[in-house]
């Protein structure tokens, strides 16, 4: 509408002029007449033009945005095993030696009980359409979280008085419906809980979790690493960023490669390989050094439980 005001505007100025030239009509008249006419069109073809360069450029930067978007699309196929350490947790909740050793020896086990259990997960993961999913051994489908819950021992004939004192001692939280305190499982926490669920649970730490690791920091370093370094993200890890070597400490996690069966073998148990030579920035800035030899599995221990990872990330993800 403004724009529409203005022209008209200026039309009524140039009219104007043309009838008070008009008045005095002369050849001297008829070019100041057409020359700013002349002035007065090409200034709106400038603007139009202006808005034109301007809507093209803005279809330039959207062009670019998409592409750097694209550009930044990434996906992974990550494996995850969960090993916690039952010989440390029974060692928790059992003062009695005998007892102890009774639930550790036990092999008849139903498949619902978690004792003596490993638990191993495959996320694959496409940002770009955000498909997410997440692939449970133990539970033999596809599940939303990278988590499994339950009871130690599906009957409770191992849980005697002294354990059930020993669990009041250690406050664990029980339900009532089972004289069980709920154990579960994450690549972040171990630990024991009274819900039957542990969506609102995995986000605090309190007494009932045995143990944590920075699970999702060190996520984010191995895919940084795979997107940065493309088929780098299984090398062994020399020395952590500043940020999360921070972590990892103020958890007691500790590192340890899982080398492949023929290093043991043929080499150097404690050799590791030497840097890696790249001319990159981003690793340059990283403060992460990685060696030339690659792992099966980057291997992230504290005294209740380890979880081995493995990665592929982008179009080694298949």
């Amino acid at each position: 509408m403004k724009n529409k005001i203005k022209k008209l505007a200026g039309i009524v100025g140039i009219l104007s002029i043309l009838y008070w030239i008009g008045l005095n009509i002369t050849t001297q008249g008829y070019f100041v007449a057409i020359g700013l006419l002349i002035i007065y069109v090409l200034y709106v073809m400038t603007k139009k033009e202006a808005v034109l360069l301007k809507e093209i450029d803005s279809i330039k930067n959207y062009i670019n945005t998409e592409k750097k978007a694209e550009e930044q699309n990434y996906s992974y196929k990550l494996e995850i095993k969960i090993a916690p350490e039952w010989g440390e947790i029974t060692k928790k909740i059992f003062k009695n030696t005998k007892l102890r050793d009774k639930s550790i020896n036990k092999e008849d086990y139903d498949s619902d009980s978690l004792l003596l259990k490993r638990f191993r997960f495959v996320r694959l993961y496409e940002s770009s359409t955000d498909i997410d999913l997440i692939w449970s051994d133990f539970y033999k489908t596809f599940i939303k979280e990278l988590e499994v819950g339950g009871y130690l021992f599906k009957d409770n004939t191992l849980w005697s008085d002294e354990l059930a004192n020993n669990i009041n001692k250690l406050k664990f939280k029980t339900s009532l419906k089972h004289p069980q305190p709920y154990f579960f499982v994450t690549p972040e926490m171990i630990g024991f809980d009274s819900l039957e669920s542990i969506s609102d649970y995995k986000d605090k730490l309190d007494k009932n979790t045995l143990a944590y690791i920075p699970f999702n920091s060190i996520k984010l370093l191995l895919i940084s690493i795979g997107r940065n370094l493309p088929e780098h993200e299984m090398n062994v890890i020399k020395k952590f960023p500043k940020w999360l070597e921070e972590e990892l400490n103020k958890w007691q996690v500790k590192y340890e490669p899982d080398m492949p069966c023929d290093h043991y073998t043929f080499g150097d148990s404690n050799d590791f390989g030497s840097e890696i030579k790249v001319s990159n920035k981003w690793y340059d800035k990283s403060g992460l050094i990685l060696t030339s030899y690659e792992v099966d599995n980057h291997v992230f221990k504290t005294k209740y439980f380890s979880i081995y990872i493995k990665i592929q990330v982008g179009t080694r993800a298949n």
